[in-house]
This record gives C-alpha cells, sequence and structure tokens, in this order.
C-alpha cells in the first residue's frame, strides 16, 4: 500500500516544517466541507457528510467526555479541509454512504459504554491510501485501555457490525487503538480482560 500523497491533510502552520512528504496543496477552505468542493447533491450517498466530518473531528460527540490519556495520533494536525475532501472522493469512487461510517461510529459508542471504556483526549489517527484503484480511509480512535484490551473490543464492534448488517462497501475502516503510555500509568500496562 502507498500512502496517498496527491495533497496533504494537515494544517498549513505545521505543513512547511514537515519535509518527509513533497505535496501540492490547495489553501484550506475556511467555509467548511459544503464549499470544499464537496458535491452533495448526489441521492443519499452523502446525506450527513458534514455531521459525519464534524463527528470524526470531534469524536467526543458521539463517545462522551475523552479521559485524561492522550489520544495516539497523527503526527501533526490534521487539515480537517482536506480530509473532508479526500473522504468525500473516497465514498464517490466506491459508491459508499457517509451514514454507514457514521452508524459504525455510534455501533463503536455502544460497545465503549458496554464496558464503561472512555475515549482519550484528543482526535483520531486517519491516513488516506490508495494501492493502484480507489481510495482507502483507516481511521483509529483511542480509547482507555492497555493494547491486550483493544482486540476485545474491535472483535465485539466487528461483531455488532455484522449482526447490525451494516458492513462498509470496503472504502473505511474504522476500529480502536489503545492510547499513549503516562508514566506511572498502572492501568495501561495491566491487561485486565473486557467483559
Amino acid at each position: 500500500m502507498v500512502i496517498l500523497e496527491r495533497e496533504s491533510v494537515f494544517a498549513p502552520e505545521v505543513e512547511s516544517a514537515w519535509k518527509p512528504q513533497v505535496i501540492e496543496r490547495k489553501e484550506p477552505i475556511d467555509d467548511g466541507p459544503a464549499q470544499a468542493g464537496v458535491d452533495f447533491s448526489s441521492d443519499d450517498v452523502m446525506d450527513g457528510f458534514e455531521a459525519l466530518v464534524r463527528a470524526l473531528r470531534h469524536p467526543e460527540l458521539i463517545f462522551g467526555p475523552p479521559s485524561a490519556r492522550p489520544a495516539y495520533a497523527n503526527a501533526k494536525p490534521l487539515d480537517w479541509d482536506c480530509v473532508a475532501e479526500q473522504l468525500a472522493e473516497c465514498f464517490q469512487q466506491w459508491q459508499g454512504r457517509c451514514s454507514d461510517l457514521h452508524f459504525q461510529l455510534h455501533l463503536g459508542a455502544a460497545v465503549l459504554r458496554k464496558h464503561g471504556v472512555k475515549i482519550c483526549r484528543g482526535g483520531p489517527w486517519i491516513v488516506f491510501m490508495e494501492e493502484d484503484g480507489p481510495l482507502h480511509v483507516f481511521i483509529q480512535l483511542s480509547v482507555d485501555v492497555a493494547p491486550g484490551q483493544v482486540s476485545s473490543l474491535n472483535h465485539e464492534l466487528d461483531d455488532q457490525v455484522i449482526d447490525a448488517d451494516a458492513q462498509d462497501t470496503g472504502c473505511f475502516c474504522f476500529c480502536f487503538c489503545s492510547g499513549k503510555s503516562v508514566v506511572g500509568d498502572i492501568d495501561v500496562a495491566i491487561d485486565k480482560p473486557i467483559g
């Protein structure tokens, strides 16, 4: 797989300091995804797109207040206008509905609530990739559990998605990862089973 290098998804104030990527960028548009070159006219494919981008940018809107543990996130801040453009392109290429991803976020929130698990402080980790074909988007949301517990939460989320017949068309992958370790934090070192 190759990391998509057509356009940066990072904020302008950190773009010039980031040397590994050689990317021609468009200036971000202040008016949000509706004005960012995203076509909202196609039937129900893009219904709720702005709400989805807002939920990805501010996961506490769906998942509730975060814990104090920092999230494992992108190395530099995301440029959310660029994220919106690339996410819209991904859905359009796959003819996937953004409501399917939004629904998976809600299923994930239900799994976390069931086990009393909080998300970590900070945004998600998002990568756009392509491999001789349509775009793929990988989204990981950090949760306040030890690394060994994350797989149980992801398996339960996968089961919920299958049971709800909410499997996506292949354009996106949403899962949980463990937040960053905090020095002196015993809980992150203990792999207690999720019950």
